[in-house]
Parts: structure tokens; C-alpha cells; sequence
């Protein structure tokens, strides 16, 4: 069909439609906005009968017709097409999708849980060392202080010594 803005056909394959005015639906003041518009819709039963076609989906599509020289849309045609390959198709685009994103998913959540445990056990390995470290630090310092300890008595046996043997003069 060809539609002006008013809902008055122009065109239509029914010719006892051609004059008629009927009020304009969403989808032809879109498309008098400037904009193509597509939507499916499944066939009413005497539309099914009479395609022979228990279960033929609908697509309705909009499109704006423009003045050459302006670029104004004066009317707006009006098309249908039985859509059951093209459903099937975006159905079956829409799961391929759905299924991609979801390995790809997969793989970026293994190789992020890859990095994890990497890194958990990088932690472990750099966290038993500076314990090792520090046990050995802690010996070390149990070792130093013992020496230490010895060094003051030497130093205070050396001293007591000293003043024995030193010549007492009066």
C-alpha cells in the first residue's frame, strides 16, 4: 500500500482500499518521521488459510518515500513479506551469539582464575621464604646475642684478672 500523512491510501493490490482513510498506527508515523520501519507479526487464521501456512510469521515493514529535490517525505509504502526463513535465521544468529559470548565468557573466566592461582601461588612460595628468613634472622640473632654475652664475661674475667695481677703500690 502507499499511504499519505493524512491515512488516506493511494495505492493499494485491493483496489476497493485505493481512496480510504484510516487512522494512521505507530509504525506509518514513524515512518513519516523519516524512519524505515520493520516488526513482525504472525498471520491472523484467515491469513494462514489462505497461505496455506499453519505457522507463517508477518514482516510488516514502513518505508518513507522522499521528494527528490527536498528530501520531504510525502507518502510512505507499505509491504509485507512471509518472514518463517527469516525468523529462523535470526534465531538461529540470536543463539549463535548468545553461545559465543558465553565462550567467550568461559575463556576470559579461566584465564582470569589462571592469573589467580598464579599469583596465589607466587604469594606462597614468596611468603614460606620470608618465613625461612626470618627463622633464620631470629637464629642469628639468638647466636649474636650469645656471643655477646660470652664477650662481656671474657671482657669482665679479663678485667677481674687484670686487677689481680697488676702491681699494687703504696
Amino acid at each position: 500500500m502507499l499511504w499519505r500523512r493524512d491515512g488516506k491510501v493511494l495505492y493499494a493490490k485491493d483496489a476497493a482500499l485505493i481512496g480510504q482513510t484510516f487512522e494512521p498506527n505507530a509504525n506509518l508515523l514513524h515512518a513519516f518521521g523519516g524512519n524505515v520501519v520493520a516488526q513482525f507479526n504472525d498471520l491472523d487464521e484467515n491469513e494462514r488459510k489462505e497461505r496455506k501456512s499453519p505457522t507463517a510469521s508477518l514482516l510488516e515493514i514502513y518505508n518513507p518515500v522522499r521528494e527528490p529535490w527536498s528530501g520531504d517525505v510525502v507518502a510512505v509504502s507499505e509491504f509485507y513479506e512471509i518472514a518463517d526463513d527469516l525468523q529462523g535465521t535470526l534465531n538461529s544468529a540470536l543463539w549463535s551469539s548468545w553461545l559465543l559470548v558465553a565462550g567467550a565468557t568461559a575463556v576470559a573466566l579461566a584465564m582470569l582464575s589462571g592469573i589467580v592461582l598464579r599469583g596465589t601461588s607466587t604469594i606462597d612460595a614468596q611468603r614460606s621464604a620470608l618465613e625461612t628468613q626470618v627463622a633464620e634472622l631470629q637464629l642469628l640473632l639468638e647466636q649474636n646475642s650469645a656471643l655477646r654475652e660470652r664477650v662481656q664475661q671474657a671482657s669482665h674475667r679479663n678485667g677481674n684478672q687484670r686487677a689481680l695481677l697488676a702491681p699494687h703500690w703504696v
